[in-house]
């Protein structure tokens, strides 16, 4: 027991003081880790466009391009450490795969960071050179049906944990012929 009043209430104070600052950097980090995964998990993820470019109908030995253009937003009240890593896509067109086209971008270094309020773009891309992943863009051009399927798959970080990953389902009517 200490004998003075004065050195005892010192101690107390000093004991509250060092409580009140623990448990707020307590609730801090809490707050900043969960908000690393609640930025992935709520990360408004839009599919903008589909388009066609360098598509004859006439001609087939010309492989075209086909794009899709995802908008991708984080609410501007959250914080966390995430990153995008890359995005792949399965696309299905009036539920014929295409299946022989790659659909896959990796996201810029400058664009990969989640922060509050984040929105950017990105155009994940494939060349279609199989004949069967032709032909389903030669039906579609006969019977005038662009209804698209697509499966995006997000890998992303969190922190310093390994890759993980989220997929994203899109109905689109319609492509844009360039």
């Amino acid at each position: 027991m200490i004998s003075d009043p004065k050195t005892q209430n010192r101690i107390v104070v000093a004991t509250i003081i060092i409580t009140l600052v623990s448990a707020f950097t307590l609730v801090s980090n809490a707050a900043y880790y969960g908000g690393s995964y609640a930025m992935v998990s709520t990360l408004d993820v839009r599919l903008n466009a589909v388009n066609l470019v360098d598509y004859d109908p006439a001609n087939l030995s010309i492989n075209p391009r086909l794009d899709f253009v995802f908008g991708f937003r984080v609410p501007l009240t959250l914080q966390g450490d995430a990153n995008l890593m890359s995005l792949t896509a399965a696309v299905k067109l009036d539920g014929n795969s295409l299946s022989y086209t790659n659909f896959r971008l990796t996201i810029p270094a400058d664009n990969r960071s989640l922060y509050p309020g984040y929105r950017a773009n990105f155009t994940v891309s494939g060349r279609i050179t199989d004949d069967l992943d032709k032909a389903a863009l030669l039906n579609a051009t006969n019977t005038d049906t662009w209804v698209f399927q697509v499966t995006l798959t997000i890998f992303y970080r969190v922190l310093d944990s390994p890759q993980s990953v989220r997929r994203v389902q899109f109905l689109y009517e319609g492509v844009r012929i360039i």
